[in-house]
């Protein structure tokens, strides 16, 4: 069984290969804000991708498949799993880390388990194994996973589509909340609603 118990490693998170497209098609925007001019196709356009964000932010998935790393400042202790601080995970690329002399090193498969099933998604040592020492100066361990439901919108689970379109169409009549560049503010409670069985809960 795995021990979800012991404090999560600090981390941070590094996008090395981002989503192709936002899961909201611009066409499908407009329909549902009920406009048929191109006048204000950047403007929407900029809301989808906040929106899409937004809604990253607030349930702990990334949406359309994307390559990441994070970077831990050392392997867990004792026999603790490393929690992946993204959902949902499709595959594991590979767990490096820096030794006790610095040198990057690749850790072999052999050594660890995954489960990519579950969320949060999580790397544990195989019976008999034990994490390495690494370098001691932080960020020594690397782990790059691919999240994502899939390459299009149509992968990805109807409620946080329509949080997505809710999102864009209280935005776009609420536009005084809206800062170019930065992500709007008012989030109406019907979304909390829609994400609320995708939160991936974490531990701090």
């Amino acid at each position: 069984m795995i021990d979800r118990t012991r404090p999560h490693l600090r981390y941070e998170l590094i996008e090395v290969t981002p989503a192709g497209a936002d899961p909201v098609s611009l066409s499908d925007a407009k329909l549902h804000i009920r406009v048929t001019s191109t006048d204000e196709d950047a403007l929407v356009t900029r809301l989808i991708s906040a929106a899409r964000r937004t809604v990253e932010d607030m349930t702990g998935r990334e949406l359309i498949t994307s390559t990441w790393k994070a970077l831990y400042d050392g392997f867990p202790s004792g026999d603790a799993p490393i929690e992946l601080p993204a959902s949902p995970v499709s595959s594991l690329t590979s767990v490096k880390y820096n030794d006790a002399d610095g040198t990057e090193q690749t850790l072999a498969a052999s050594v660890y388990l995954s489960r990519l099933d579950i969320d949060p998604a999580v790397v544990w040592l195989d019976d008999g194994q034990d994490w390495p020492t690494t370098y001691g100066r932080g960020l020594d361990v690397n782990v790059e996973f691919v999240a994502g439901y899939g390459a299009a919108g149509s992968d990805v689970p109807e409620p946080l589509i329509q949080a997505i379109l809710l999102l864009v169409g209280t935005w776009y009549e609420n536009r005084e909340t809206v800062i170019v560049g930065q992500t709007p503010s008012v989030i109406p409670d019907t979304i909390d609603l829609l994400l609320a069985p995708y939160r991936v809960r974490r531990i701090a």
